[in-house]
């Protein structure tokens, strides 16, 4: 005759598929709602300004290094490809804030070249990116 505790033990046991199916859910939670990062492709020393927001939603990055070389989607760019570049990024995302990334050392009129031929690209919402800190 078999005992009814030796039957009992036998048959406890723990079905993991629920938990590894919620563990599933939840990565793929976090992973659709993580925020990616936009970078240049280039290496710039923002100046800094006390008053600098964050911007949030679609932005088109646009990037000036020390040397003067704008960049934009990690490629190099001369100034007369920026308005058709400018405005391939915004026929995709019309919406987009426009931010120029420019290093502190760069010349003023090549800035002023820039945003400029990104406002001729139909940019509205323009920013220079800065760093936090005190002026």
């Amino acid at each position: 005759m078999k005992s009814r505790r030796n039957s009992a033990l036998e048959e406890a046991s723990v079905d993991m598929s629920p938990m590894i199916d919620m563990t599933f859910l939840l990565l793929i939670f976090f992973i659709v709602n993580m925020n990616f990062t936009k970078e240049t492709g280039i290496e710039v020393k923002r100046p800094t300004a006390a008053t600098s927001e964050a911007k949030t939603g679609d932005v088109i990055m646009v990037g000036i290094s020390s040397a003067g070389t704008i960049h934009m989607n990690g490629k190099r760019i001369d100034l007369s490809n920026v308005r058709p570049t400018v405005s391939q990024a915004r026929n995709k995302t019309p919406k987009a804030a426009l931010v120029v990334v420019a290093d502190e050392a760069v010349r003023t009129g090549l800035l002023t070249r820039v945003i400029d031929e990104c406002k001729l690209a139909g940019a509205e919402d323009i920013s220079i990116a800065t760093g936090n800190g005190n002026l």
